[in-house]
């Protein structure tokens, strides 16, 4: 049964007279030529408009799944995309498409259309991508993390962000989806023979089982700044080398290290894909997107904080930066392990052969625990997985 909703769901035959019904958008685009559907639109419902002006996306989060309407959801997490994409938009504005509004009414975010743009995860399946997309998210990543933390924001300011930015709904999803139903036998699991094995060994591993925990912990409490909340390779549109991020409905106040994380991941998942296929040319250079990445985040958060706004001492900052590393490569691994184990089918492994796809999946398997067990805290270089 749904749950109650004060809106309608939009269809393509109805998007013309919901755009003739909002002053800005019947503006901006004028009379509406053409509307398309999105086939990636399995949670929203996403919307390619043309009108005789200009083009538009429109993305409606409705209170269920939209391809399983007996699985509820909280419409307000579009709203809560758009807050964060407005966010960002005041030192990121070359990352993040254009919102042109959000109607909260009928929960409805209405912004650049990117269609030019292609998923980063769809790029990384036939090449390593442009080695500036790891500049982009370093830097995209270490301005949010300076500008909506307690960096930069005195302590009041910052408080009230942290209490405006949470995203309960949302961060309980996450927090099921990554930590707690992969590393149990739960039947939401991927039920393949070889998997469910890999499962009960990552399960009888005591290292394992507590490393889960602590970042479970980690994940759950860390308000540190406002954070995507799901940057993987589906969450990044990119052309050559612009890159700008989609997707921010799990945004909330979080670990920083999650964020990138969870980049790290799919690129390393990405680049195990080549090298299975014997192009390991290639798989170093999509592996050079982690290293370029960390690199300009880091630089970026010294340079911030070595001004007269900074807070804190820029020793202590590069303290965080180093714990920052170590968290990072850990939630990269766990990750990891439960986009294989875990809920749903790895779409990026699945156009392997079964032979190919299961020695990926052990190398990946291997890989992701190594990460996601390395010592608390550790200084960055530590762990090398991630170095």
């Amino acid at each position: 049964m749904h749950a109650p909703h004060a809106f309608t769901e939009l269809e393509r035959s109805t998007v013309g007279d919901y755009v003739l019904s909002q002053p800005t958008l019947r503006d901006r685009l004028g009379r509406v030529l053409d509307v398309q559907q999105s086939g990636e639109g399995k949670i929203n419902g996403v919307f390619f408009v043309t009108g005789e002006r200009a083009t538009v996306v429109l993305k409606q989060g409705l209170p269920w799944v939209r391809v399983l309407p007996d699985w509820e959801l909280t419409a307000e997490r579009v709203g809560r995309e758009a807050r964060l994409l407005e966010r960002w938009s005041s030192f990121n504005p070359e990352y993040v498409p254009l919102l042109w509004q959000y109607d909260d009414r009928e929960h409805v975010l209405a912004m650049e259309n990117l269609t030019e743009h292609e998923l980063l995860r769809d790029v990384l399946a036939v090449s390593s991508g442009e080695p500036e997309v790891g500049d982009a998210v370093g830097v995209m990543l270490a301005r949010a993390a300076y500008y909506t933390s307690a960096l930069s924001m005195p302590t009041t300011q910052f408080l009230q962000a942290v209490r405006d930015g949470q995203n309960p709904e949302m961060s309980h999803l996450m927090e099921d989806v990554v930590f707690t139903i992969p590393f149990s036998n739960s039947d939401q699991n991927v039920t393949e023979p070889v998997l469910v094995s890999h499962r009960e060994a990552l399960l009888a591993n005591p290292e394992v089982v507590r490393a889960v925990g602590y970042l479970k912990w980690v994940f759950a409490t860390r308000q540190e700044a406002l954070i995507h909340g799901d940057l993987h390779a589906g969450s990044l549109l990119v052309r050559g080398s612009d890159t700008r991020v989609i997707d921010a409905e799990f945004g909330r106040y979080g670990p920083v290290a999650w964020d990138m994380g969870a980049f790290w991941a799919h690129v390393t998942i990405a680049a195990e894909i080549h090298d299975t296929r014997g192009d390991h040319d290639l798989a170093a250079a999509t592996r050079q997107l982690v290293s370029r990445s960390w690199g300009t985040f880091r630089a970026e958060v010294l340079r911030l904080a070595d001004s007269d706004e900074s807070r804190f001492p820029l020793a202590s900052v590069a303290d965080w930066i180093d714990e920052t590393h170590s968290l990072a490569a850990r939630f990269a691994g766990i990750e990891i392990v439960r986009r294989i184990v875990g809920v749903g089918n790895c779409e990026q492994l699945t156009d392997l052969g079964d032979e190919q796809r299961h020695r990926a999946t052990a190398a990946l398997i291997e890989h992701g625990t190594r990460a996601l067990i390395g010592a608390p805290g550790a200084p960055s270089g530590q762990n090398n997985e991630y170095a």
